[in-house]
């Protein structure tokens, strides 16, 4: 048997019991888990941040002048994506 077939034959109280379960655990997990990083020593360096915002793309959205940039009887114009130069 299938496990969403199990879980819906499952009564409804207990798939509550159940999500309510799973969505207790998760917070616990968000809760907890700078604490933990902080335990086990794997808070990021100053340089990791620095070359993670390096990794970064940046974009900047540039609007068309003009109808040239509206589709076929649109409203709305495309915008185009262009990436910053460093």
């Amino acid at each position: 048997m299938p496990l969403w077939t199990s879980y819906r034959a499952l009564s409804m109280r207990t798939r509550l019991l159940i999500g309510g379960g799973i969505m207790a655990y998760a917070t616990f997990g968000l809760l907890v888990s700078d604490k933990a990083e902080e335990a086990l020593g794997l808070v990021p360096t100053e340089e990791d941040k620095q070359r993670l915002r390096e990794a970064v793309p940046k974009i900047q959205t540039v609007e068309r002048s003009g109808r040239e940039g509206f589709r076929d009887g649109s409203r709305y114009p495309r915008r185009m994506y262009v990436p910053l130069e460093s």
